[in-house]
């Protein structure tokens, strides 16, 4: 079946905080500016790893309106995430990327609590059916507290047009055979699941430890797709041996941004790796093991 979005790569710009926890936007340039050099064109704002989940309306704001005019470009397609906590949250997120030239929007369920199907309904009709000229994707994922099942995914991309994509790590081979039969949405899986799941059926990459190096991430892409199965297997490997010494060095639970952003400074060493307040990142003894490990597995 036909997608609604691009078989593509899609990669997040992790957000850079400075000692006082003000916008970087020195760093932040130069992270955006290092994708869109090597061939990544989709690119957005504000998922778990981008902190989403922790900025006001005016870091928002100043975020995604230089976010915008870096992505202002022929073949770029920025997007911007809008968790939180409440519809009218996310409409008022919406609005201010909108204002920036911004169609491409993520979003994930209110996650206060689990949504019946009823509310589903009255959630994403408030939201997808008032900005027809957009674009959605939804990230689907536990914390909401509620993962939509492949059978709820197929019936809402029938009753949305504008519904066009899933960002999610977890599928089963059956559930993706599916999804893939009977749905016009994208699919992005993150690297392991992108290997297992591709062999059967087509879906997209969602870029996660794969940033370390974007050369060899598109040529991994590209290995996949074309069913190289000798660099297939060679990746699976290197990418499983980073995540393994990377989960050591850490040696605790972090939320995402934490190793994100550990990818991106491993390339960018001015990088600042610190997260907004109450959430711990990995210190530089940390971050130096992290980079000795990196070197000696690329």
């Amino acid at each position: 079946m036909k997608k609604r979005y691009d078989d593509t790569i899609l990669a997040t710009a992790c957000i850079p905080w400075d000692e006082n926890f003000h916008f970087d936007k020195v760093n932040f340039r130069l992270e955006v500016e290092h994708m869109i050099a090597h061939g990544i064109n989709h690119i957005y704002l504000f998922g778990t790893a981008g902190e989403g989940y922790a900025v006001n309306n005016a870091q928002f704001e100043e975020i995604v309106s230089f976010f915008a005019g870096l992505m202002n470009k022929e073949g770029m397609y920025p997007m911007v995430g809008l968790i939180d906590m409440s519809t009218d949250r996310m409409e008022e997120k919406l609005k201010i990327a909108y204002k920036y030239g911004i169609r491409d929007f993520q979003f994930s369920l209110p996650a206060w609590h689990q949504l019946n199907d009823r509310e589903i309904l009255i959630f994403m009709d408030s939201l997808l059916l008032k900005h027809q000229d957009c674009r959605f994707l939804l990230y689907n994922l536990g914390r909401t507290k509620r993962i939509l099942e492949v059978d709820e995914l197929i019936s809402l991309a029938k009753r949305y047009e504008n519904f066009v994509a899933v960002k999610q790590t977890r599928l089963t081979e059956k559930d993706i055979i599916a999804f893939q039969e009977e749905t016009p949405l994208q699919l992005f899986l993150t690297e392991q699941n992108f290997i297992t799941l591709s062999k059967t059926v087509d879906c997209s990459f969602l870029i996660s430890v794969g940033n370390l190096d974007l050369e060899m991430a598109k040529d991994f892409f590209r290995s996949v797709k074309e069913k190289d199965n000798d660099k297939i297997q060679y990746y699976q490997e290197k990418y499983a041996s980073l995540i393994t010494d990377l989960k050591n060095i850490m040696n605790g639970l972090y939320i995402d941004g934490a190793y994100d952003k550990l990818f991106v400074k491993y390339t960018l060493p001015a990088f600042p790796i610190r997260l907004l307040p109450p959430y711990e990142y990995a210190d530089q003894t940390q971050f130096d093991a992290f980079r000795q490990s990196t070197q000696k597995l690329l």
